[in-house]
C-alpha cells in the first residue's frame, strides 16, 4: 500500500494541469520551428534554448510539493501566465520563421475600403475625445475582463472549473500565435498603411493603452486579434457563470471588437477573425466538456459492472 501511495504521489507530482500541457506543447513546437528556420532567424538558438530550459522549468515548479503553502499553491497555478508577455514579443522573430515577408496587402485593401465608406463617420468618432476615451476603455477591457474570471473562478469555484477556464484561454491564445506564424501580418501602425493611433486624443484610458502598445507591441502578430479572441473565450464562460452579467457587458464586447481597429492597432479582419477564432474554438471546447463528461458517465457505469459484464463490454 505504501509503494501505491507513492506512485500516486508520484504520478500526482509529474502530471501536468491540461493548461501546462498545452503551454509545453507550444514551447516544444515553436523551438523545433526555431531549429528548421534557423537560416530566417537571427536569434534562433535563444529561442530554442529558452523554450528547452522553460519546458524543465514547467516540471521543476510542478513537481514542488505545495501542501499547507496557499501561497506557493498561487504561484504554481498562475506562474505560466506570467510568460505571455514574453511569448507575444517573440512572435516578432517567430512570424517570420515560415516566410520572410509579411502578409497583409489584401487586409490594407480591405481596411481602406472600409473607412472609405465610413470616411464622414470616422472622421467625426476620431475627432472625439469622450468617444476615443470610451473605446481605449472597451480596449483595456481584456486586461480586466479575462483575469477577472479567472480570479473568481479560482477563488469561488472548485479548481477543475478554473482549470477549464485556463486552459480555454491558454488554447485559444496559443491557437492565435500559431496563425501569427502562419499568417504574418503586421498591423495598421506597423505596415504601410501607417496608421498612426498617437494621431488621437484622449484622456486616462487612451493614454494607458498607448503606453501598452508602446512597449508591449509586436510586429508580425495581427490576424487574427488574440486580444478579440482571448476575451471573447474568457466572455463565454461568463455566460455559463452569470448570465445576466454576461447580458449586460454584452455591448461592452462588441465595442471592445470594434476599438481593435477604431484606435488602429489591427485591420478589420483581424477583429472579425479574432471573433470567428473564439467562436469556433468555442464550439470546440463544449463538444470536447460534453465527450469528456459521456466517458466519465461511462466509465461509473461499466465500473459498477460485475467483473464477468466488464469482461464483455
Amino acid at each position: 500500500m505504501n509503494a501505491i501511495s507513492h506512485a500516486i504521489a508520484l504520478y500526482s507530482r509529474i502530471a501536468l494541469k491540461s493548461y501546462e500541457k498545452v503551454f509545453v506543447a507550444y514551447l516544444l513546437i515553436t523551438a523545433v520551428l526555431s531549429l528548421i528556420a534557423y537560416e530566417r532567424l537571427d536569434n534562433w538558438y535563444v529561442i530554442a534554448l529558452n523554450h528547452l530550459l522553460l519546458v524543465a522549468a514547467v516540471y521543476a515548479i510542478h513537481s514542488i510539493p505545495a501542501q499547507g503553502k496557499p501561497l506557493l499553491r498561487i504561484f504554481k497555478d498562475f506562474y505560466i501566465f506570467l510568460y505571455f508577455p514574453f511569448l507575444f514579443k517573440e512572435l516578432s522573430s517567430l512570424s517570420r520563421a515560415l516566410f520572410p515577408y509579411y502578409l497583409e496587402p489584401f487586409l490594407i485593401a480591405s481596411d481602406r475600403l472600409f473607412f472609405g465608406l465610413f470616411q464622414e463617420v470616422f472622421t467625426t468618432l476620431h475627432g472625439n475625445k469622450l468617444v476615443n476615451e470610451f473605446m481605449a476603455f472597451s480596449y483595456g477591457l481584456y486586461y480586466i475582463l479575462v483575469p477577472g474570471i479567472g480570479i473568481y473562478l479560482y477563488i469561488k469555484r472548485p479548481f477543475g472549473q478554473f482549470e477549464a477556464f485556463a486552459y480555454r484561454f491558454v488554447a485559444t491564445m496559443f491557437f492565435c500565435y500559431f496563425l501569427f506564424i502562419l499568417i504574418p501580418v503586421r498591423g495598421p501602425h506597423h505596415s504601410a498603411f501607417q496608421a498612426n493611433p498617437q494621431a488621437l486624443e484622449g484622456y486616462v484610458f487612451f493614454n494607458l493603452i498607448g503606453l501598452l502598445q508602446k512597449y508591449g507591441s509586436t510586429v508580425g502578430a495581427a490576424f487574427p486579434s488574440s486580444h478579440v479572441a482571448g476575451t471573447w473565450i474568457a466572455f463565454f464562460t461568463l455566460r455559463r457563470l452569470n448570465e445576466k452579467l454576461y447580458y449586460l457587458l454584452l455591448p461592452f464586447m462588441f465595442s471592445l471588437t470594434i476599438s481593435v481597429f477604431y484606435l488602429r492597432y489591427h485591420y478589420v479582419l483581424d477583429a472579425l477573425g479574432g471573433y470567428l477564432v473564439a467562436l469556433g474554438l468555442n464550439i470546440h471546447f463544449l463538444k470536447q466538456e460534453q465527450d469528456e463528461r459521456i466517458e466519465q458517465i461511462l466509465l461509473k457505469r461499466r465500473s459498477a459492472l460485475p467483473l464477468s459484464a466488464r469482461m464483455k463490454s
